[in-house]
């Protein structure tokens, strides 16, 4: 049994070693320790001893943990990680130091997700002050009894997200880069850092520039530089459609001016390129019950200090494309998979588009082997090993229209075009 030393401070039913994390210091730890003691002892809401080490940003005693052999995939109630918990403490010596040690960065979970019923309330919560007026005290309670029965039947479980979307920090963000991560997965925010976009808080556009280029149109050549003044606002604002429509018309409902064209986007993808440029490949905008839903085949090229360019393309030569990756090698961009429109998918089929990053031509690559199918929101990474571009992760949507998890990896070789296990 454990050597007990009495930390100082007041907190409550901790456990010890989550008091000794908090008051003591590396030395008490290791007087504390023997090989039977349980370095993932929970607190009542499943916070690990790593999670508690992360919240006091002590970097020694993360590593103590680690060395001793605390398991730093485990849970708490709410399904967050150690790496969860120092991505959302900004904490970047533990974000890189769980990243090196290769924990999952919200892809593929250890451990299965916990049950969304598990985190909700006990009793009924009191209606929002906004809704009275709306509906009933009556009509509320039975909002929440069925909404909590449709959970309990359903048995869903609390979603897992790539943690890359909750970085804080340009720093924090790197170390997702560096290990693989989707760029277009990043905050907002953090993107037009990272791009070198300036402030631009209003339109410098005119109405007649929206009434001329308001409507997302395909190139007509391969590529098309495109010139517009208004599509140039919408990237320096981040505007969305909506906002656009209402400051120009005054209408924020008029279905005759929808989709606006916009790049507040979902399933983007951003490749840096070695000169600095960053390269925005696709995205689509809203769901695909919006009225300003689109799913866009465009490029636009960054040159990280502010300014940047838009390419079209004919909608023959590369279709609308969303949540596929984009993984440059050489002077060339591998766009790999997608989700697109339901029609335009091939289940069996995997998709593969080649960019030249000096002419930004696009070409259609016809491939073989045994491919991954019509996969979306996977990643890929080039293998220097192999000399081939490794896919895995994310969903593959089945023949028989049944969304899947990938479990398997796969390797593209972008000489030959022939695909293969990895």
């Amino acid at each position: 049994m454990a050597t007990s030393i009495r930390a100082t401070g007041d907190h409550g039913d901790l456990p010890e070693l989550h008091r000794l994390i908090i008051d003591e210091g590396v030395d008490a730890l290791s007087r504390w320790f023997v090989p039977s003691a349980d370095l993932d002892i929970p607190t009542r809401f499943g916070r690990t001893p790593l999670m508690t080490a992360i919240a006091a940003k002590d970097l020694a005693k993360i590593e103590w943990l680690l060395r001793h052999g605390a398991d730093p995939e485990k849970t708490d109630d709410y399904s967050g990680t150690a790496l969860a918990f120092a991505v959302n403490h900004d904490f970047v010596p533990a974000i890189e130091l769980l990243i090196r040690a290769g924990v999952d960065r919200g892809y593929t979970p250890k451990y299965p997700p916990k049950p969304l019923r598990s985190i909700l309330p006990k009793q009924d919560l009191p209606m929002p002050e906004e809704l009275r007026g709306a509906m009933s005290e009556e009509e509320w309670r039975e909002m929440m009894r069925s909404g909590m029965e449709a959970i309990e039947k359903e048995e869903l479980l609390i979603p897992v997200m790539p943690l890359i979307g909750d970085v804080q920090s340009l720093e924090a963000l790197r170390l997702f880069l560096d290990a693989g991560d989707r760029l277009g997965d990043a905050p907002g925010d953090l993107k037009r850092q990272l791009l070198g976009i300036p402030e631009q808080d209003n339109f410098t556009a005119t109405k007649e520039d929206f009434l001329r280029d308001w409507r997302p149109t395909f190139g007509e050549t391969n590529p098309q530089r495109i010139e517009s003044k208004f599509l140039r606002d919408m990237v320096l604002t981040g505007k969305s459609a909506y906002g656009a429509r209402a400051f120009f018309t005054g209408d924020k409902t008029d279905d005759a001016l929808s989709p606006v064209w916009c790049n507040a986007r979902f399933g983007a993808s951003l490749t840096e390129l070695p000169d600095g440029r960053y390269v925005q490949i696709g995205g689509e905008h809203e769901d695909h019950y919006d009225p300003d839903f689109r799913i866009y085949n465009d490029v636009i090229v960054f040159d990280g200090r502010g300014g940047f360019e838009i390419y079209g393309y004919p909608k023959a030569d590369f279709p609308p494309t969303d949540f596929h990756t984009a993984t440059l090698v050489g002077d060339q961009i591998y766009v790999i998979g997608s989700l697109g429109y339901p029609d335009s998918r091939k289940p069996g089929m995997t998709p593969v588009f080649r960019f030249d990053t000096v002419t930004w031509r696009v070409t259609r690559v016809a491939t073989s082997g045994a491919m991954p199918g019509w996969i979306y929101k996977h990643l890929a990474v080039y293998d220097a090993v192999s000399n081939a571009i490794r896919v895995w992760g994310g969903k593959v949507q089945e023949p028989t229209d049944r969304h899947e998890t990938n479990r398997s990896s796969f390797l593209f070789d972008f000489k030959t075009f022939v695909w293969r296990s990895g």
